[in-house]
């Protein structure tokens, strides 16, 4: 049931920004090392992992602050790390996040966590602990409750992450839970061990279904066991809430007095690839949703969500705001495409994962021609999945000066998804994707025919890591002509609407018949010029030339079948939309009312001036077809709201 008092869920995602949270426990170091597997080893029938990449990122209390800021919310992070080079590494990876206040204590002689898997083929093959479990220095534990016990003065939520590595262990959770009672804060605790007893008077506990049975000895394995023992649990502890994950199964709330009220929540993962991390992401989000001012039902909700997106990536990974808008309200048709870096940077992970290769290629993509298809067409070829870098209107507007881009990057990156050969579009503000090409490693590196090899921004990186460096064939005669250059289309379109607009004020056109009427011919002239692109406002102004826009799209068409035929009429003509076959049979008809010559010169004249006419008609026969197309897709696309 929705809570009439709680939003919905698309806003209860943009509240999370509100939120702001203190992550207090064992943080640690997440290696992965990704390589092949072509050979085994003489010396033992074991697998040789060829190394071809190494990924570091924070884990335990650690992944919980990055999902927490990947929500848009500020976390505070106290943990206490050892003085060795992993301990050096997780300070700088977790320094280096937007929206993070560290409190990272050092412990000398203590030896920092770290969880280093080998994946090869999208496989774990192995995993490598180094770690310390032994409780820190009391005196150091005082120091950590005092510190947070005045950073709960900025945060309305407080989370205890528990990996039994020693940072919580002895009393240190129950003092920092008392703390928090004392301020009015509310505690979510992510538990290990049987022991529950050190997490009495905790608002929420999110054990997954194991941890439930190792915690009260009673069976979790289906639904009515869980909530059972999650009763067993909040009366034998004080605790108020048990959120109790049950990985395929979804997860169950049981809440209120004697956990009178239960919810279930099925599961939301379409594809799970790896589990490892979702408890961090499920701790996150309703910690992140209760500090935002969301109910635990509706905070609940939106962690199952946020489970089932980090399931379906590889690796420690965390849930975008963004990401779950899309799940709530998915995009439809080719928007889907246009994603952020990071995002993209998953897609591209998990294709890997698939044995796909990847390929990339770049560019403006202001007024997009058959080159540009071309382009797409032969860079698709050479890989699995192509990924397009986009420059933004900024980036744009640096490389090719203040006039450009024609059209703005919302509508060049939908144009750009809409087409099969692309499966990703991603928007960066640099002005060369060099970074991009960092992040995303592709496989191919695709550029156009004008550019050498050495040219080609980030050559050099993809032929490091064995990737391939293309240079497209130039398209064929008939798609490559000076009628598809940008600069000489933006110059036919310009120029004839800019007579149309009151002096001084070129780009406004007047409301009057020849205003109308220079605007068409405006249009009708790029059409015939075979430049199909139309800037916004040109057709934001032609839309509003009259007050029915059906009848300027109408005047519109009329004036370039007209232009096409080479039969544009005058101020006072009636606008008559024909299609290619009858302009051609009026052609015809014209020729045949011409009045026999007088002479033999004449008639040859006349028979030359007829030939060209038929010549003309079969070009616009062939043309006008294509281009009236166009010009409703470009009206269509462009029409702003009726004044």
């Amino acid at each position: 049931m929705n809570d009439p008092d709680q939003p919905d869920l698309a806003s209860a995602v943009r509240m999370l920004k509100r939120g702001s949270v203190l992550v207090v426990g064992d943080a640690m170091l997440d290696r992965y090392v990704y390589g092949t597997v072509e050979r085994v080893s003489p010396e033992a029938p074991i697998p040789i992992v060829a190394v071809e990449r190494e990924v570091a990122m924070p884990g335990g209390a650690g992944n919980v602050v990055r999902n927490i800021t990947a929500l848009g919310g500020s976390a505070a992070l106290l943990t206490v790390v050892g003085d060795d080079e992993a301990g050096a590494d997780l300070t700088a990876l977790i320094g280096g996040q937007p929206n993070v206040e560290p409190w990272l204590l050092v412990q000398g002689g203590r030896v920092t966590t770290v969880k280093t898997r080998y994946i090869a083929a999208g496989q774990q093959l192995l995993r490598a602990d180094r770690e310390t479990v032994e409780p820190i220095h009391p005196k150091l534990a005082d120091r950590l409750v005092r510190i947070a016990a005045d950073a709960m003065a900025a945060c309305r939520v407080v989370v205890i992450s528990d990996y039994r590595k020693g940072v919580v262990a002895n009393d240190t959770a129950a003092r920092l839970i008392a703390a928090a009672r004392e301020r009015r804060r509310l505690v979510v605790v992510d538990p290990k061990g049987r022991d529950y007893g050190r997490y009495a008077g905790a608002d929420v506990v999110t054990p997954n279904r194991r941890e439930l049975a190792d915690g009260t000895g009673l069976p979790t394995e289906t639904a009515e066991e869980v909530v059972a023992a999650a009763r067993v649990l909040m009366r034998a502890h004080g605790i108020r809430a048990v959120l109790c994950t049950r990985s395929e199964d979804g997860m169950t709330l049981v809440e209120g007095p004697e956990g009178a009220f239960v919810t279930h929540f099925a599961a939301e993962a379409k594809e799970v690839y790896d589990v490892s991390g979702a408890g961090d992401t499920v701790v996150a989000t309703v910690a992140l949703g209760l500090a935002a001012g969301l109910r635990l039902r509706s905070a609940a909700r939106l962690a199952n969500i946020a489970a089932g997106i980090v399931v379906g990536k590889i690796g420690t990974a965390v849930a975008r705001d963004a990401e779950l808008l899309e799940a709530i309200a998915p995009a439809t048709g080719a928007l889907r495409k246009i994603v952020s870096r990071e995002a993209a940077a998953e897609h591209v992970e998990r294709w890997r994962r698939k044995g796909w290769r990847v390929g990339f290629t770049n560019g403006c993509f202001d007024l997009l021609h058959p080159g540009h298809v071309h382009l797409l067409a032969q860079a698709r070829a050479a890989c699995d999945r192509l990924v397009v870098g986009l420059n933004s209107d900024a980036s744009v507007r640096r490389l090719k000066g203040p006039g450009r881009p024609v059209q703005q990057e919302a509508a060049r990156a939908a144009v750009l998804a809409s087409l099969a050969d692309v499966d990703l579009v991603i928007i960066f503000d640099e002005d060369t994707p060099l970074e991009l090409i960092r992040l995303l490693r592709p496989d191919v590196l695709v550029k156009g025919a004008d550019y050498t090899l050495e040219q080609v921004v980030g050559a050099d990186l993809v032929r490091s890591w064995g990737g391939r460096v293309h240079a497209r064939r130039p398209p064929p005669r008939q798609l490559h002509n000076r009628n598809h250059r940008s600069a000489q289309g933006l110059g036919r379109i310009r120029a004839p609407v800019a007579q149309a607009g009151a002096p001084g004020r070129p780009d406004t056109p007047k409301r009057g018949n020849s205003s109308v009427t220079n605007c068409e011919r405006g249009l009708a002239n790029a059409l015939r010029g075979g430049c199909f692109r139309i800037r916004q406002r040109e057709a934001t102004d032609l839309w509003r030339l009259s007050r029915k826009p059906r009848l300027a799209l109408r005047e519109a068409l009329a004036a370039s079948t007209r232009a096409s035929n080479g039969l544009a009429g005058g101020r006072g003509s009636r606008p008559r939309a024909r299609s290619a076959p009858g302009c051609v049979a009026m052609n015809r008809r014209r020729l045949r009312r011409v009045r026999k010559p007088a002479s033999s010169e004449a008639s040859a004249t006349l028979g030359a001036q007829a030939r060209a006419a038929r010549a003309d008609s079969r070009r616009a026969c062939r043309s006008s077809d294509a281009q009236l197309h166009l010009l409703r897709t470009a009206l269509t696309l462009h029409r702003p709201e009726r004044p």
